[in-house]
Formats: C-alpha cells, structure tokens, sequence
C-alpha cells in the first residue's frame, strides 16, 4: 500500500498518481486539511517510479524572491509503502472522505470516496454502515472492485443500518 498525507495549495487540486510509467490512480486533494491517502499498488523487484502529477500550480508572488520560478501545488508529507500484511483487515479511508468529528466517531464525505480492505483469501463477508445524509435524501451506489453490486437510498437527520452479505469478496 502506497501512502502519503497531502494538502493543495489555495485551491482544490486532481492528481493522477503513476508506478513505473502506468496510471494506478486519481484523487481529489482539499486545500483545507490534509488528509491520508492510501493506494493498493504492485510493487517490481528493484526500483520503483511513483509520479504525482497536479493538474496545475500557483505563483507565489510573495514568496518569490529575484529569479525564482517557484509554482506550488500540493504539500507532501509521511510518504510510505506499508506491507499488507500491516492492513490486513483493515479499512483505509483512501479518497474522498473528511477527517473524523471529534465529537462523534464518523466521518462525511463527498460525492465519491473510496476506501481499501486487504484480505489474504476469499470471503463471505458483510458490508455494515451506519449512515445519514446532512441536507436532503441521496441515493449510494456501492461498488467493490469496481462492479456495482447495489444502491440504496439514505435520509437526512435519521441514522439507519445498511448491511450487505458479499459471498466470496
């Protein structure tokens, strides 16, 4: 698992991660908190190549000093590759989710997000989410591995239980 906190500079920022020349993805980096980010990535015997590419940068022209062409687009911190076996069972909130309220443990989040689970084998296993919506009913599609395997619909201002059984995840 590739890892990093990061946060965009003034604005909101997409990202494109690439690992030896291959996209292996993308993500939504806020200006106003950092945030981890997790990737699931094959790492090659030997050395790797990890690119981040922004989508554009800013001048700063106070911090600009003589000749200096500085451009800034996104703080980088704790970059890391954690073994699986360190996340096995695990949930990482990878993308599009905020950091957890202090007062309550949940976390909001946007229009997309996705989160990674390491497993060793094949499982039968329950998706359980306690959820609301803050303004007005949305409709969540749940995908796993990229196949969407259901939709449900979530109210505001009234918590409910959604389970799910997945036979062999």
């Amino acid at each position: 698992v590739f890892s990093f906190l990061a946060r965009s500079y003034l604005e909101s920022r997409n990202v494109i991660l690439n690992l030896n020349g291959n996209m292996v993805g993308s993500l939504k980096v806020s200006e106003y908190h950092p945030f981890t980010y997790y990737f699931l990535v094959n790492l090659e015997r030997g050395g790797n190549i990890f690119k981040l590419i922004a989508d554009d940068c800013i001048r700063d022209i106070d911090r600009i000093i003589s000749e200096n062409k500085l451009c800034i687009s996104l703080l980088f911190n704790n970059i890391t590759i954690i073994p699986l076996e360190k996340v096995q069972d695990k949930i990482l909130f990878s993308e599009g989710w905020y950091l957890k309220a202090k007062e309550d443990d949940y976390r909001w989040m946007g229009n997309y997000s996705r989160s990674i689970v390491y497993v060793n084998d094949s499982i039968n296993a329950i998706i359980y989410m306690n959820t609301t919506t803050y303004n007005e009913p949305k409709i969540v599609s749940l995908y796993v591995n990229g196949i969407k395997i259901d939709q449900f619909r979530v109210f505001p201002q009234k918590n409910e239980v959604y389970s799910l059984s997945l036979i062999h995840i």
